[in-house]
């Protein structure tokens, strides 16, 4: 169209190089910032220590073998721990120790939380953290 109205066929030719520019342009801009969630980047050393922290504070668990932290979005992190519980507890109890454990650290910090008892929820399907 350019070149009907100006009667030089570069035009449309260079018209398209600047699109692609400012599209490539676009491209590594995004890239750049949305890198670690690409990537799933572990999350912020604090999230972490919090996670712990709570964790290790209830007098059912023994102790914290391995702790794994996941940024899944600006607001989404994924925890999962594996844990050693007392030897004497029932699987109810481990239950309740567990959505003890994720209320406490969703009332610290906006985690998505995943474990054994439940499945995550992708982002976007529920409207509050899980």
């Amino acid at each position: 169209m350019l070149h009907q109205i100006a009667g030089v066929e570069a035009w449309e030719g260079a018209a398209s190089l600047v699109i692609a520019v400012l599209l490539g342009y676009v491209a590594v801009i995004l890239g750049r910032d949305t890198k670690e969630l690409l990537i799933g980047e572990s999350a912020d050393p604090v999230v972490r220590a919090t996670a712990f922290a709570t964790i290790s504070s209830h007098p059912e668990i023994t102790g914290v073998k391995e702790i794994l932290t996941m940024q899944l979005g600006p607001a989404s992190v994924l925890v999962a721990a594996r844990v050693q519980f007392e030897d004497d507890l029932n699987a109810k109890r481990v239950q309740l120790v567990c959505t003890d454990i994720e209320a406490e650290i969703r009332e610290r910090r906006s985690l998505r939380l995943a474990g054994p008892w439940h499945a995550p929820v992708p982002q976007g399907l529920s409207s509050g953290i899980r």
